[in-house]
């Protein structure tokens, strides 16, 4: 089933009856209802909301639209390929949408200047991005451009980073970050959407007490299940965006004791948002 994440979104989406409100050369805008508006990104055959949150492959995509779970998602497409032949022209066999034409080409201790001043720009401790960060150089397999940032290692040998600009990527592969406590018995995680939220956690907190997992897409939200059920508690610092509307309902469903935490930055859109304004307020 792996090789279905390669076939187009585009074509799927033709399949089902949409057509783009816009287009370029690299991207394509859907209307998709009740999901809202999306952007496809005709090279790495992905998707995401306008606004940036959320995405992921087509398997997510359609998960999402026929309200099915992932394996029956993947089964649907299959279908639609048996279905149309223009589909199966798109199937490549080596495939993982998650897979990033990316290469780590040097990770180390933060010391770049630019990097630390985008940490400075975003309120965040150095010593607190220096404790749990590395800086990534990384460089494109095809194209031969390049890049660096900061950020966590994820559990498939890939970072999710942020950039000298304050981009966020994902080099390698996208996945989550497991934050596990030495000697940990903990039954309580904390689950965190980006790295900005996590490194403001512990500015706030002064301490990482407890395991943490930080998810880089709402996409990942299926990736991060089978171990969230080994915890009786999780905390959820969810932004108010559509990755809650999306990923909430799936936790509190397969998972004990999930907690949304967000009334707790309540009038602020993310954990992240809410602490750079306690910052700002106690500056002035």
């Amino acid at each position: 089933m792996k090789a279905l994440v390669k076939t187009s979104i585009l074509l799927i989406l033709t399949a089902l009856g949409y057509s783009p409100i816009w287009e370029s050369k690299s991207m394509s805008c859907y209307d998709l209802g009740f999901l809202g508006r999306v952007n496809i990104d005709k090279t790495s055959n992905r998707w995401h909301f306008i606004d940036g949150s959320g995405g992921g492959d087509n398997v997510t995509l359609v998960s999402l639209l026929k309200g099915l779970p992932t394996a029956a998602a993947e089964d649907w497409i299959a279908s639609l390929v048996e279905q149309h032949p223009s589909l199966k022209a798109t199937v490549s066999a080596a495939g993982n949408a998650d897979e990033i034409n990316t290469r780590i080409v040097r990770r180390g201790p933060i010391t770049t200047s630019s990097l630390l001043k985008q940490i400075a720009h975003d309120r965040f401790p150095v010593e607190v991005a220096q404790q749990y960060c590395d800086e990534v150089s990384y460089c494109s397999v095809n194209h031969g451009s390049s890049g660096y940032g900061y950020g966590l290692p994820n559990i498939s040998g890939g970072y999710g980073l942020i950039t000298c600009t304050g981009l966020t990527v994902n080099v390698v592969k996208a996945d989550i970050a497991y934050i596990k406590m030495p000697e940990s018995r903990s039954t309580r995680c904390l689950l965190f959407m980006g790295l900005r939220d996590f490194l403001a956690y512990i500015a706030t907190n002064k301490v990482l007490s407890d395991d943490s997992i930080v998810m880089f897409s709402a996409s990942l939200v299926n990736r991060v299940i089978p171990m969230l059920q080994h915890y009786d508690e999780i905390l959820y610092f969810v932004p108010k965006s559509r990755a809650k509307n999306l990923t909430l309902p799936i936790l509190q469903t397969d998972c004990r004791g999930v907690i949304d935490m967000s009334p707790t930055y309540d009038g602020f859109t993310s954990y992240f948002k809410w602490y750079v304004a306690q910052i700002k307020h106690l500056a002035a």
